[in-house]
């Protein structure tokens, strides 16, 4: 099942004209998709492939690369320590995208600092600082039925001079 949301969010951004800088309302385009997860093995290349196609179609397809990557880590952590249902949505403007995978686990995953204590061979533990290393913004929602971890890529939004 997918859900689909879309809409015009009406933003103030600034517009230089010699010297003065002016305030003009510039519509931003907004959408959001969702589908749910498979609670298997399957559920990271279905992820994956859920966000290649969402993000096929937008102007932020430079992204995808690191869009993919922060993905998997978030579906497999699902896979592991959550509960399904499982979910992976995008959301779109012309500055950001975001991504999230949800789950009924309602437990926020910690990231795990490397220190002396690492175990620098163990299989599992670098997930959450990988998803870091490559996004802007990453962080954990609670929600009635569980929880969502999102991560948002792309270019922070430009504040008005002044």
């Amino acid at each position: 099942m997918c859900a689909c949301r879309r809409g015009h969010d009406w933003r103030w951004r600034p517009v230089e004209q010699r010297r003065a800088v002016t305030l003009r309302r510039t519509p931003v385009r907004q959408w959001s998709v969702s589908h749910e997860l498979p609670g298997d093995e399957r559920a990271c290349g279905v992820a994956r492939q859920f966000v290649t196609s969402s993000l096929a179609r937008s102007t932020q397809r430079d992204l995808l690369d690191a869009a993919l990557l922060a993905v998997t880590e978030l579906a497999s952590n699902a896979l592991r320590h959550g509960r399904p249902p499982f979910r992976v949505g995008v959301s779109l403007d012309d500055d950001q995208v975001q991504v999230h995978v949800s789950d009924a686990d309602p437990h926020c995953p910690q990231a795990r600092r490397a220190g002396a204590h690492a175990d620098p061979l163990a299989e599992s533990g670098r997930g959450l600082e990988i998803v870091q290393a490559l996004v802007q913004h990453w962080g954990c929602r609670h929600r009635p039925d569980g929880k969502e971890i999102w991560f948002e890529l792309g270019e922070p939004a430009a504040l008005p001079a002044g």
